[in-house]
């Protein structure tokens, strides 16, 4: 009974696995399937179940037929890791995956597989084909360029045809090629050698724009500093360089200039610069020398100011501030703002010529920030500005019809101040526009963007417009023992107006005070005097040109007063001095400047550096809604 239960279920096993055993050596026996290049073996697939060998090895062959009509080179055939599987290139197309069982019924592993066979098409290629190096070119329009040809192919070369666009001459040497472009667009050439065909695709295009060897351009100062060279001459390049719709322009960062430049003086500013983009242009990659002449005329007095500064904080996108100025009005521009948005924001300023005529503009900015503590931000930039005053220093634009220049192109974190100015005055032309805007970290700047024009609030220091004069002079006396001090007080009202919006400027920020002070000691011993700063409203910090040396104070609380500089008097001696200086961004204006005599100890611990008032104030002692004020 054993024998007839298990008989059968011992025959059914056993037939199952005499059967499999077939299969298993059907498999290994089938025929693999084949990549022929020129007569060689450079891959065989074996069945591994997926796809049938002689309809893989076809796909691949068909992709390298392809490839060579295109005149491919044969050291373009890589192998890269592509995820699980290990891929073989020919260029940017890929020929075949190589897997794990692939690389089993082979006998080894997948890496070492796609290297062998990857080499194996290389050499193939080699030894039998005619190919042209490089088999694809770009040329500019009018321009040429030199191929050459490869393979063991012998006999002469000819020229069998080409799709127009181009000339070709072959070289004296019978192994190269000269291509010369005559028309933009796609062409290709092929070529023949003893029954082998060798394709070139040639592609015309347009320079990306014109760019010229040389530039020159002017600047102003006493000297001009190297950061001013370089940014004149980026701005030269971005100013004299047409580009083609589309195209951008890459100015790199490793730009020779020397150290300063005196007046009178020539400099040579190397700049590489690179067009790329647009619509079908030859990318172009040069040197262009801008030759940098100071020619020391500085700018005229100074005639109005514009403000932008409402609304201070920006979270939408939009015109901060507009305004034009003409030939006869040298302007400052004042920029004083905080991004208050949760992500950073992009701060632009523009300069654009309306007319039809080109237009030169002599410029020259200063900048501080951001940083969160916007009272040191305005002294930082203010600073930098009667620097810039004190030197002349400044330089020239040269805007095309209906273009625009970008002065200033700035990303804001969340919550930081920035502060800054700008001198502009028209050489050539009648009028150009000044345009202050904000956009998102990756918003456009060239779309049309709405004005941003929130109502003026009385209670807060945040003004906007255009304001003149730019520039108030007054005069000081004082006499020692006829007074006790003589005061004078910048950014008091009554405040400028804007004769558009009758809004006023309160603390008159951006406008510049010259003290011309007239001090004597009709006495017959030596005395020394102190001038004196002295916040009117809350807390204030100064900078100061006295007879063209700048300096500056801490920052003072009311009803404090600091000295920041003293001068000696020698008995029944006189001088005229001259103070100039401006209503700080971020401070409270107005303020006091006081001159009245000091003992000589006072004198002697200021000159040293020893007074250190203990009511000092550090930038972050500051409330949060006293920075906000401003």
């Amino acid at each position: 009974m054993r024998i007839r239960v298990f008989y059968p279920v011992f025959v059914s096993f056993a037939l199952v696995f005499f059967i499999c055993g077939l299969l298993t050596v059907n498999i290994r026996a089938q025929a693999p399937g084949e990549v022929v290049v020129a007569g060689t073996v450079v891959i065989r697939f074996y069945d591994d179940g997926k796809e049938e060998p002689d309809e893989r090895a076809a796909k691949v062959s068909r992709r390298i037929s392809e490839l060579m009509e295109q005149g491919m080179e044969p050291e373009k055939v890589i192998v890269r890791k592509d995820g699980m599987f290990y891929g073989i290139f020919w260029g940017n197309t890929l020929l075949t995956y190589v897997d794990a069982s692939q690389a089993e019924l082979n006998n080894t592993t997948p890496d070492k597989l796609a290297a062998v066979w990857a080499q194996n098409i290389r050499n193939a290629l080699l030894r039998n084909v005619f190919y042209c190096v490089p088999n694809s070119v770009n040329i500019p329009l009018k321009g040429s360029v030199t191929i050459k040809f490869a393979g063991t192919a012998r006999g002469n070369i000819v020229k069998e045809s080409d799709t127009g666009l181009v000339n070709v001459e072959m070289e004296s040497d019978g192994e190269s090629a000269r291509i010369y472009a005559t028309d933009t667009g796609n062409s290709k050439v092929v070529f023949k050698r003893g029954g082998h065909q060798a394709v070139l695709n040639v592609k015309v295009r347009e320079y990306a724009g014109e760019v010229p060897d040389r530039i020159e351009t002017y600047v102003s100062g006493n000297p001009v500093p190297r950061d001013i060279l370089v940014y004149a001459s980026v701005n030269a390049c971005q100013t004299g360089i047409n580009l083609k719709p589309g195209v951008k322009l890459k100015i790199g960062k490793n730009i020779n200039a020397t150290s300063s430049l005196p007046p009178g003086q020539t400099a040579s500013v190397m700049v590489p610069v690179e067009l790329s983009g647009g619509d079908g242009y030859f990318d172009v990659k040069k040197n262009v020398e801008v030759v940098v002449k100071n020619q020391g005329e500085g700018f005229s007095t100074i005639k109005k100011v514009m403000v932008s500064n409402r609304p201070e904080g920006m979270k939408t996108d939009g015109i901060l501030f507009k305004g034009d100025f003409d030939r006869d009005e040298p302007t400052r521009v004042l920029f004083y703002h905080q991004n208050r948005d949760s992500k950073k924001r992009k701060f632009y300023i523009e300069l654009v010529n309306p007319s039809d005529r080109p237009i030169k503009v002599m410029t020259g900015g200063v900048m501080a920030g951001p940083s969160r503590w916007g009272i040191t931000v305005g002294h930082s930039a203010t600073q930098r500005l009667l620097e810039m005053q004190r030197d002349s220093i400044g330089y020239i634009l040269t805007l095309q019809p209906r273009s625009s220049i970008r002065l200033l192109d700035f990303t804001v974190p969340p919550d930081q101040v920035f502060c800054g100015y700008f001198h502009l005055q028209l050489k050539e032309g009648d009028r150009a526009q000044v345009i202050t805007k904000t956009v998102g970290e990756n918003g456009n700047p060239d779309q049309e963007l709405p004005v941003l024009n929130p109502p003026f609030d009385p209670f807060k220091i945040h003004p906007k417009g255009i304001f003149t004069p730019a520039y108030i002079e007054e005069d000081m006396q004082y006499e020692v023992g006829q007074k006790e001090e003589s005061e004078w007080i910048v950014g008091q009202a009554p405040w400028l107006i804007d004769s558009v919006t009758g809004e006023p400027n309160n603390g008159n920020y951006g406008i510049f005070y010259k003290l011309n002070v007239n001090i004597r000691n009709t006495g017959d011993t030596p005395q020394q005097l102190g001038f004196f700063f002295e916040p009117m409203s809350v807390l204030a910090q100064g900078s100061f040109l006295l007879d063209g040396k700048l300096i500056e104070t801490d920052i003072v609380r009311k009803p404090s007063r600091r000295i920041f500089a003293v001068v000696e008097l020698k008995a029944g001696e006189g001088k005229q001095l001259s103070l100039i200086t401006t209503p700080e961004g971020g401070s409270y204006y107005p303020v006091k400047i006081y001159v009245k005599e000091l003992s000589r100890e006072q004198a002697e611990s200021f000159l040293k550096g020893n007074i250190k008032p203990a009511d000092s104030v550090q930038p972050q002692d500051i409330p949060p809604e006293e920075e906000d004020e401003q």
